[in-house]
């Protein structure tokens, strides 16, 4: 049995952020972040394919996207958990080795499994690998994504999801086809009129989104400090997932996790927000009491930087899924479920409360992405 099923709903432990601020943390036996649940199947493939050819080093490059017509910024948050996939797929990643492997992805629109003439949106990772020793290069494999969550975080979707079917699928269609932003003032909604919506604040004070080519822009100025708000208008608690220019903001938290199959990956990977309120998040979560602020730096200064080389930044992503602790809500069924030469990099730490809590969290409800530029560096 895969030790990374994401079924749903699922049980796991969300941080409050004092005084109303809760983390999730994903249950020891299984992977709820989608990403690295994506990375931890590609690579037991990867692996498969090496140990055929005896092969137990390699090195890793940049892992990029693939559709010059789509946006994306998830290389950053893919390649290091590729990495630490691979190591515990029992393969050896060196900066330098005799195989090297390149990875690109792309968004492409498919026939759905149970209606071939409705179509639905899945990402495709291409594993190149390069043989130093043949001098030569081989496609060992194209591993297909399905997760909503995972292509919305790897997209930078602005999207409102219905249960799984015809619609849902649909409605994933449109926002990879033609993109739509709302706006409520400053604030940006996954749909008009939604429950659910994201503001960027600058010295506690909301920046005014516009609207590019049916995508949400910010501006903003090196060495700013921001934070994110995570709003929720709906009547039920809701666990936010929040990535910056593709890594999650527990990317660099202290907090672990100690056993089970995933032992080092953070401990926590959602925030809970209670129902009519919101929350805003400061920074990269580093325990329960401190955090490194969001900070608008140079390339080699941002977090994807310090993650291992890659060049796509510019989104604010977060993802909106339905928590309670013993009713689920009415709506909720079981069932499964590159912008800028800047950056966000690792602020001076600064303090921030959380409680933790248990929860249990259903499918993905809507996605909220805001694409921030900043100006180039002086001459």
């Amino acid at each position: 049995m895969s030790v990374c099923p994401r079924v749903f709903p699922r049980l796991a432990a969300i941080l409050l952020v004092a005084p109303l601020t809760m983390l999730l943390s994903p249950g020891l036996a299984t992977a709820n972040d989608p990403l690295r649940c994506e990375m931890h199947k590609a690579s037991e493939k990867l692996r498969d394919y090496f140990t055929g050819r005896r092969i137990q080093e390699i090195s890793v490059g940049e892992v990029t996207n693939g559709d010059p017509t789509t946006p994306s910024t998830a290389g950053p948050g893919i390649r290091p958990l590729l990495i630490e996939e691979l190591g515990r797929a029992e393969l050896k990643v060196k900066h330098k080795a005799d195989v090297g492997l390149a990875v690109t992805y792309r968004g492409r629109k498919v026939p759905s499994k149970n209606d071939r003439k409705v179509e639905r949106i899945v990402i495709e990772m291409r594993f190149t690998a390069s043989f130093t020793l043949e001098n030569s290069q081989e496609d060992i494999l194209t591993y297909r994504i399905e997760d909503e969550e995972a292509i919305c975080i790897i997209l930078g979707q602005t999207v409102v999801y219905t249960p799984p079917g015809k619609e849902s699928a649909q409605q994933g269609v449109l926002a990879f086809d033609k993109p739509k932003t709302h706006f409520d003032g400053t604030v940006v909604l996954a749909k008009e009129n939604d429950l659910y919506g994201v503001e960027i604040l600058i010295d506690n004070k909301p920046l005014k989104p516009e609207n590019e080519d049916g995508f949400s822009f910010v501006k903003m100025q090196r060495d700013q400090t921001y934070a994110v708000r995570l709003i929720n208008r709906s009547s039920i608690e809701v666990a936010v997932r929040l990535s910056i220019d593709g890594l999650n903001v527990f990317v660099f938290s202290e907090l672990r996790q100690k056993e089970g199959p995933f032992v080092g990956a953070p401990l926590y990977d959602m925030f809970l927000v209670p129902p009519q309120e919101s929350v805003t998040i400061k920074g990269w979560h580093r325990n329960n009491t401190t955090t490194n602020q969001f900070k608008i730096t140079d390339y080699a200064d941002t977090a994807a930087a310090k993650m291992n080389k890659a060049t796509d930044l510019g989104t604010i992503t977060a993802t909106f899924c339905a928590a309670w602790e013993k009713t689920p809500p009415k709506d909720e069924e079981n069932g499964s479920r590159a912008v800028g030469d800047g950056g966000t990099g690792v602020g001076p730490p600064i303090t921030q409360n959380y409680t933790v809590v248990q929860r249990i969290v259903g499918r993905v409800r809507a996605s909220v992405a805001v694409r921030y530029r900043i100006p180039p560096p002086p001459k």
